[in-house]
């Protein structure tokens, strides 16, 4: 099995679509009272897994700007001293 390349853009959407699902399944319409419990465990690892995947994201798109900011600071130091 191959895992095709994805872009940032490719997991944004990712995001948004497992987003929801969580929601729907959050909104009570599939809830029966015999899996009530069990879709309410589902539903808070599925909510769980998207915070830890956008949180992931932010930091890959952010941190090359984050650490190109650091560098400029930087640059005037060392030119200082």
């Amino acid at each position: 099995m191959t895992i095709p390349n994805c872009s940032i853009s490719d997991a944004r959407d990712l995001v948004s679509d497992l987003n929801n699902i969580s929601l729907f399944l959050g909104s009570g319409v599939c809830q029966e009272d015999d899996s009530t419990e069990l879709l309410n465990l589902l539903l808070a690892k599925l909510q769980d897994k998207i915070e830890t995947l956008d949180s992931c994201l932010s930091y890959v798109v952010n941190a090359p700007l984050i650490e190109a900011e650091r560098q400029q600071k930087e640059i005037p130091e060392i030119e200082s001293k």
